[in-house]
């Protein structure tokens, strides 16, 4: 696996050196010795761009992707990493040219990027000629309803589709239907992150109706969307379904007193969790005995909180004295 960062300028034998010793490329203009040492091996390529190694002006992003038009006419990249660079849409349009000539791409993040629904109508040209992609990032890009949209309805492209962040998207209960509709075309997925979007009760149901389809699914994010109580039985029926499931957030989403009791017995089925966060969601003490239950059974629980909640005291002594008989547990939050 052949690494490679952007520098602007680097000397050539600081370049040489850092290939030699750590397989990684911080790319300068060219470099005849790098090249030598590359040309001809055919290693599939990690290539990422951090915010520090350029400072957002348009001349060093066109440096940037023209150092990639060159890189994908002599060598495979395998991983694309672009996130929080200022990439707008026309420069995810000039993407186009480069998985032209790499049409084995398995990961690409262009999160914190905020390109907006431009930026999605480009990446839609960019989805529908990959079909190897599984890891997408394209979380805090403003892309609201109409961005996911016509983003999910190529999916049906993205059949190893693994992993996919869509955070902080605004995408609304519409953007969740239309994302629901289509993540039956990805069956592998086991990394969902869907944080403070918005989908309400209508969007869960369709996420959740599309998940149960999904045996692979380990990381689960529906945190700060407003769920409320009317889509807890999607979740219900999802959640039951989720035996490899090992980190959940469904924290800040105000499943009020009928809806958390759903929720509670749901997690009696989510015996591998190591990760849980359920704060912020009106828990009360009449439900500790029940909280008590589920997470005496987590052998493996390393992270939990339940910060946020309406336990008081005598409930806070119940979980502490249950609590300190788990010797996984690493961090836990019980009051924000």
């Amino acid at each position: 696996m052949l690494f490679v960062r952007f520098l602007e300028d680097v000397p050539e034998e600081d370049l040489y050196r850092t290939w030699a010793a750590e397989r990684t490329i911080m790319l300068s203009m060219t470099s005849k010795k790098v090249n030598e040492a590359i040309d001809g091996k055919n290693l599939p390529m990690v290539v990422r761009v951090k915010r520090s190694d350029i400072f957002r002006p348009e001349e060093n992003i066109q440096f940037i992707f023209d150092r990639l038009d060159y890189m994908s006419s002599r060598y495979h990249i395998s991983e694309l990493k672009l996130n929080n660079n200022n990439i707008k849409a026309q420069w995810i349009d000039k993407l186009l040219g480069v998985l032209d000539k790499n049409t084995g791409l398995t990961s690409l993040d262009l999160s914190y990027n905020n390109f907006k629904f431009e930026g999605a109508e480009s990446l839609v040209k960019v989805l529908s000629q990959n079909t190897t992609l599984a890891h997408l990032q394209i979380g805090y890009n403003d892309i609201k309803n109409e961005g996911i949209e016509i983003i999910a309805k190529e999916f049906y492209h993205c059949t190893a589709l693994t992993h996919l962040e869509l955070s902080w998207n605004l995408i609304g209960s519409a953007g969740a239907v239309s994302l629901g509709r289509e993540l039956v075309h990805c069956p592998n997925l086991a990394y969902l992150d869907l944080k403070n979007n918005h989908i309400g009760s209508i969007g869960t149901e369709s996420i959740a109706g599309a998940l149960i389809h999904c045996p692979n699914l380990a990381y689960l994010d529906l945190s700060g969307n407003y769920i409320g109580s009317d889509s807890v039985e999607s979740l219900f029926r999802m959640l039951i379904q989720c035996s490899v499931l090992t980190h959940l957030n469904i924290g800040n989403n105000e499943f009020g007193s009928n809806g958390i009791n759903r929720i509670i017995e749901a997690l009696l089925h989510c015996k591998q969790l190591t990760h849980l966060n359920i704060s912020s969601n009106y828990i009360e003490n009449v439900y500790v005995n029940s909280l008590v239950k589920v997470l005496s059974q987590y052998d493996a629980l390393v992270f939990l909180d339940l910060s946020g909640n309406l336990i008081k005291n005598n409930g806070y002594l119940i979980l502490t004295e249950m609590l300190s008989q788990n010797t996984s547990l690493i961090h836990l939050k019980l009051i924000k």
